[in-house]
């Protein structure tokens, strides 16, 4: 067997490389498509949850249900009903140190409305 016999027709070669890189362009230009429909729909996929979370939570906020707004209310409602009993007891204490048995003084003081908590900083 000679080696010469054995190797195909040069136009043949070049046929063949010719039919690789036409199919390697066509893969790889079908990998691009795949990697570009991919890219698209985890955009899509991602502004689509942004825009449900921030509609949930617009609707949330416009019906009235304000997460921060409700514990904040609690807690103001503790502090005022804790500086309520402070304020009175400290009512009865002024009283007491001043000797008062007025009944008016001390009517007034139990009967009227709770007093506003009072704030020493800027909220």
């Amino acid at each position: 067997m000679n080696p010469l016999e054995s190797t195909p027709p040069p136009g043949l070669d070049a046929e063949r490389r010719e039919r690789a890189r036409i199919d390697a362009r066509r893969l790889v230009a079908r990998r691009r498509g795949r990697t570009r429909r991919i890219r698209n729909r985890v955009i899509a996929a991602s502004v689509a949850a942004f825009a449900t979370a921030w509609a949930a939570i617009g609707v949330q906020l416009a019906s009235g249900h304000d997460p921060a707004l409700a514990h904040k209310s609690q807690s103001t409602a503790k502090t005022s009903s804790a500086s309520h009993k402070r304020s009175s007891v400290q009512t009865d204490a002024a009283q007491t140190y001043s000797g008062s048995t007025d009944s008016s003084s001390t009517s007034s003081s139990t009967s009227s409305q709770p007093l506003a908590p009072v704030t020493t900083q800027q909220s």
